[in-house]
């Protein structure tokens, strides 16, 4: 039976495992997450590899591997977030062209030097971060250095991640800025990190980074250039509910909806042309369209067109039929086969606890 890999991760257990040729992960099409830390890799193991654009995660701390190796070649360019030693870094930062999308970049044990080069980077300059991640262990850098990168990017929050203590702002605390212009529009935000709901009267910690789990816009919202931008700022959450807003389409803009799980969106005025961009761009993840402009033929079309697509609409749902497979054990489903959605059997009649599990 077919299947879905969405992470693999190689890390020693109790010995270091040399990697060989890892062209082989070229068919995994669901892959969002490759991680090796504390691996060998042998001559030629990145010969052939070309990740699908489903990868968003790349890890690869404690190993041989330095960026000059990455290679245009390798299918970078729909990553959001890298995570890798500064000792890896023996290109000035040059990778970065090769990770036009990357949202979120994070740097085990940098020193000051290396800051000093990222921020002097033409590559860094052309790049859309919105997070950068330090693992300090202690190390302190000068706030002219901390300056000099938000002066470069004035939308990216700088975070250290001091095993010491809570994850916390250095310089200018961007994304929680942005989330208290989201919540003085009415918005509001379910934390995971701390345990909270935001809303106008109770914005996140001026210290300390939160960790969303759900985002709520308030219905009749008109969605602006300015909204998505400070969605974009937000760290990574995994559902977003829009019900009934106003220019539904920019929200699929956002680069962080690629991570969520879940797209609520129903009674918008979302139309074919922003719906086909959310299943675009996230092709694996479940959006839920009943009362918006979206046709039957466009529904159709996104079916037969991604094979994981999940979403609800008036006419019909794609259905993901491995799921349905799995949960029941009935004879597989063919997967080019739409079906009328039905409240009570489908992804639409979940509570969105269940729904979020399930996806």
């Amino acid at each position: 039976e077919p299947f879905r890999i969405l992470e693999i991760t190689f890390d020693k257990s109790d010995q270091i495992i040399t990697l060989p040729n890892l062209s082989r992960l070229n068919h995994l099409l669901t892959l969002h997450s490759f991680n090796m830390m504390s691996c060998n890799l042998k001559p030629g193991a990145l010969d052939g590899l070309h990740f699908n654009d489903s990868l968003t995660d790349l890890h690869i701390y404690n190993t041989p591997l330095k960026t000059a190796d990455l290679t245009a070649t390798m299918g970078l360019e729909h990553l959001d977030t890298f995570r890798l030693g500064a000792i890896q870094v023996n290109d000035r930062f040059q990778f970065l062209k090769l990770m036009p999308h990357l949202r979120d970049l994070h740097l085990y044990s940098p020193v000051q030097r290396a800051l000093e080069d990222l921020a002097s980077s033409t590559e860094f300059s052309q790049t859309n971060l919105r997070f950068l991640n330090f693992y300090t262990y202690g190390w302190t850098f000068s706030p002219a250095t901390i300056q000099a990168l938000q002066k470069v990017h004035p939308g990216m929050s700088v975070i250290n991640n001091d095993a010491s203590r809570q994850k916390h702002y250095q310089g200018i605390p961007v994304a929680r800025q942005a989330a208290n212009k989201l919540l003085n529009q009415g918005c509001t935000i379910k934390s995971l990190n701390p345990v909270n709901t935001f809303h106008k009267s109770q914005y996140p910690s001026e210290t300390e980074l939160f960790f969303p789990g759900r985002v709520t816009l308030p219905p009749d919202l008109v969605i602006t250039r300015e909204i998505v931008e400070a969605l974009s700022q937000l760290p990574p959450f995994y559902g977003l509910t829009a019900d009934g807003v106003k220019n539904a389409d920019l929200l699929s803009e956002i680069p962080v909806v690629k991570l969520c799980s879940g797209v609520h969106l129903a009674d918008s005025d979302l139309t074919d042309r922003g719906f086909e961009a959310f299943i675009r761009n996230h092709p694996d993840g479940y959006v839920h369209v009943e009362g918006t402009r979206v046709t039957r033929e466009k529904a159709e079309q996104m079916h037969h067109k991604f094979r994981y697509a999940a979403f609800h609409t008036d006419y019909l749902e794609g259905k993901r039929w491995l799921a349905i497979r799995q949960k029941t054990g009935d004879p597989k489903p063919d997967p080019n086969e739409p079906t009328n959605p039905d409240p009570e059997t489908s992804d639409a009649g979940l509570s969105d606890s269940e729904r979020e599990f399930d996806e």
